[in-house]
């Protein structure tokens, strides 16, 4: 390895992908199965330069680690690395100190005889003047059921066995499916927020959409409705009610053959006879009419045709010429002979239009319990959604928040080895970074003024 090249394998730095780097993790040798296990007021403290060179440690450091002063104080970090320790720890810590992140997790190092100690390492930048011009890291004593997690773990990682396990920000995770879907996972509060309300908001939008076209479509049901059912039912009842006066009008000319009589009856039939032309014009210019419904019209046309000129045009006659026996056997024989299909034709024709106006309230009626299930639907996603927006508050800004405030309040009052993971890159995540990086800060500080006070000596020597 060059001078200038970066010094990987501690507990420090690893980049993840060394081989394509030319650089070669460090296997430290001996080591034993003899645990050193530290004690609750244990802290282990160093700093190093940018290459992972030594300039900084403390008494606990050379305590614990077997090391003197002299074989620590410029030498790479990785000279307390175990080679128990997976090499995805280790990039997983360089990928969050390039990204300017505090990283903390459970780290197996060697002693100088080859036993083993574990620690809880915190590690984060240090800058000067906006510039990061090394790397602080400060070690406490881990529980025993974090140990326990790590080593099973890690020994998963080393033997090529972690499947979907990935180290995470110094925390060994297994991305589940729902994990897998949450593309806002990794978006920021404000993108969320955003997102949520802009969904709502087009939602809104959708409902108030259907409504108007709802209403639109409602309107057209009722006009096509009235054009399509009510007029033309409308129509063929007056002609129904003019059949029944002409033949009401002959009967009573039979009945009573004055002149008088005779003339206004057979005027009335004749104006009848003209308006019933009139108004079966109008329906049966209908564009509507199916195949079906047109045979129905075309026979009535023609019954109909045949009862005014065999049967009614004739008994007119008969009764003008004052032959009123012709006349009474035109009726007997051919009115009420050809009326009776003309009937048969204009009831059909009425339950021709019953079952149209019946079908048009079916189609109005599917289309309403459409149109409401899918308003229904709508209402019920962004119902979903404000409550995902406020879940979202809660769990995302509210709780985070409130372990902020609990964490400032034992910083506080001196306690620098809290926990805090931190699992997000939004705007809360990049605040707990700072204040993780703060908690590491004030920590050495406490130990950088605990050895001033008790005198001890420790060797530093500015970065190289």
């Amino acid at each position: 390895m060059t001078e200038s090249a970066p010094v990987w394998g501690s507990d420090l730095i690893e980049p993840p992908q060394l081989e394509l780097l030319g650089i070669t993790m460090k296997n430290n040798q001996p080591v034993t199965t003899v645990e050193y296990v530290l004690k609750e007021t244990d802290s282990i403290v160093s700093k190093t330069d940018l290459k992972g060179v030594i300039t900084y440690v403390n008494l606990d450091f050379l305590r614990i680690s077997g090391f003197t002063e002299t074989e620590l104080i410029g030498a790479s970090h990785n000279i307390v690395r175990h080679p128990d320790m997976p090499v995805e720890a280790f990039a997983d810590l360089w990928a969050s100190l390039k990204a300017n992140r505090p990283w903390t997790g459970i780290v197996k190092n060697r002693c100088k005889n080859g036993d083993y100690y574990w620690v809880r390492a915190n590690a984060t930048p240090i800058y000067e003047n906006g510039q990061c011009i090394g790397y602080m890291s400060v070690r406490s004593k881990p529980s025993q059921e974090q140990i326990n997690a790590a080593k099973s773990a890690y020994l998963m990682f080393r033997e090529g066995h972690a499947g979907d396990m990935r180290i995470k920000d110094g925390v060994v995770v297994k991305p589940g499916l729902l994990s897998k879907l949450n593309l806002m996972r990794n978006a920021s509060i404000k993108t969320r927020m955003v997102c949520a309300l802009a969904a709502m908001s087009m939602l809104m939008l959708a409902i108030g959409g259907m409504g108007l076209l709802g209403m639109s479509t409602t309107k057209d049901a009722l006009r096509i409705t009235y054009e399509n059912s009510v007029i033309p039912s409308s129509q063929l009842s007056d002609i129904q009610k003019l059949l029944l006066t002409n033949r009401l009008r002959i009967a009573v000319s039979l009945v009573t053959p004055t002149p008088e009589i005779i003339k206004k009856n057979t005027e009335e039939v004749e104006h009848n006879i003209a308006e019933i032309s009139k108004i079966w014009d109008a329906y049966s210019a209908n564009p509507n009419f199916t195949a079906e419904d047109r045979i129905l019209v075309n026979k009535f046309a023609e019954d109909r045709k045949k009862f005014v000129t065999e049967g009614l045009k004739p008994a007119i006659a008969a009764l003008r010429a004052n032959d009123i026996a012709l006349a009474n056997k035109i009726v007997v024989e051919k009115v009420r002979a050809f009326y009776e299909p003309v009937g048969e034709d204009i009831h059909k024709l009425m339950t021709m239009q019953n079952e149209d106006a019946r079908q048009y309230y079916h189609d109005a009626a599917n289309h309403y319990t459409s149109v409401r299930n899918q308003a229904i639907t709508l209402i019920v996603i962004g119902a979903l959604l404000a409550l995902w927006a406020v879940l979202t508050l809660v769990s995302g800004v509210l709780r985070p928040m409130q372990k902020v405030i609990d964490l400032l309040r034992n910083v506080a009052q001196g306690k620098y080895d809290n926990d805090l993971v931190v699992g997000r890159h939004d705007e809360l995540g990049t605040l707990m970074d700072n204040i993780k990086a703060m908690q590491i800060r004030l920590g050495f500080d406490r130990a950088d003024s605990q050895r001033i006070a008790s005198g001890s000596g420790w060797i530093t020597y500015p970065p190289a």
